[in-house]
């Protein structure tokens, strides 16, 4: 039985786009035993996941940033004896801590700033999305790149927990959900609060029912746009930003039936969930390869000539214009949500 660790200490949206690797994995070799070593922040959408054998958390920001709690958590991986660590994350440190580990083969990309570590390197194909970029390091084992798909369990008890949480809104079965994600870690991934505002207004006199979603990080983005809603509006919206685990979260979005979002990874998460992503990209591009994979989605971006200005954005736009973001107007968003409202969900 091969002992498989499965290195992914990146976003939530980087560990989610792993998930296909972890369940080919899984599938091709089914008496492996296989690890996955994340963040704290991230570990949630893991759980009781069937592909994983077990969850090992690094602390990077905790107990594990000294120089001491990382030789604890190498003695940790060392113990237990893996046969082959996967590294989708890219980083000098997830490729260091794999060699101290004494892991016989150490699986990663050619562009992995720890390459000097790895004994098997894989071609980072820029031209793919991110989910078949992961997949690639593990074709040595026998896994096929065909119709991968990332699948995010939910218990039958988390869904009635979600259909609990909409009827205490008075949500109905035959209310339109849009699902709107207004947040990022980035400031300059974020679509202005006052177009997401306006948006609000036109979807509720839609007879849509829009939910707010977001993290604790987000509140103060999504206060924001509540302050800038008409007060009808506000009376039949749903803000759910900051009041969700990622297992609510992930259970609440599979009731939507659009979801409306800058690129985050809760897009990744209604994507799992086959809801229909309606993505607002401005810093970043498609081509970078981490937009909402799959048929049934759609990305509203502008062409500019200083796009991408970096793989995950950043905190201020270097020409102070923001540009991408303020191209894209709300008519053309709404229009987006009307046409995906008249396609079968999936």
């Amino acid at each position: 039985m091969k002992r498989i660790l499965v290195i992914q200490t990146a976003f939530l949206g980087d560990l989610i786009l792993t998930i296909p690797l972890l369940s080919e994995i899984k599938k091709t070799m089914k008496n492996c035993f296989l690890s996955v070593l994340v963040i704290p922040g991230t570990k949630e959408i893991l759980i009781e996941h069937p592909a994983v054998d077990e969850l090992i958390i690094y602390e990077k920001k905790g107990r594990d940033r000294s120089f001491f709690g990382f030789l604890k958590l190498v003695r940790k991986i060392r113990g237990k004896k893996f046969d082959i660590a996967i590294l989708p994350h890219r980083s000098f440190r997830s490729a260091f801590l794999s060699w101290l580990s004494k892991i016989p083969l150490r699986v990663g990309f050619d562009k992995s700033q720890g390459k000097i570590f790895l004994n098997k390197i894989i071609y980072y194909d820029k031209n793919k999305h991110d989910l078949e970029r992961n997949l690639d390091l593990a074709v040595f084992m026998g896994i096929k790149n065909t119709n991968p798909e990332i699948f995010i369990p939910i218990k039958e008890n988390e869904k009635k927990e979600a259909t609990k949480t909409l009827k205490q809104y008075g949500i109905k079965e035959n209310n339109l959900l849009i699902g709107i994600n207004p947040g990022s870690v980035w400031p300059t991934k974020r679509w202005w609060p006052q177009r997401y505002a306006k948006l609000l207004n036109l979807l509720v006199k839609m007879d849509c029912k829009p939910v707010i979603f977001g993290s604790k990080n987000d509140v103060p983005v999504v206060n924001r746009i509540v302050n800038e809603i008409s007060s009808q509006t506000r009376e039949n919206i749903i803000n759910l930003a900051g009041k969700t685990s990622l297992k609510q979260l992930s259970a609440l979005i599979s009731n939507c039936r659009i979801f409306v979002s800058n690129d985050s990874a809760s897009m990744h998460i209604a994507v799992a969930h086959k809801i229909p992503v309606i993505a607002l990209f401005g810093p970043t591009t498609t081509q970078i390869g981490f937009y909402p994979y799959g048929e049934n989605n759609l990305v509203i971006e502008k062409k500019l000539p200083c796009r991408p200005c970096g793989l995950h954005g950043g905190y201020k736009c270097k020409l102070k214009t923001h540009e991408c973001m303020s191209a894209i107007k709300v008519d053309e968003v709404l229009e987006a949500v009307r046409q995906k409202l008249t396609t079968k969900k999936g």
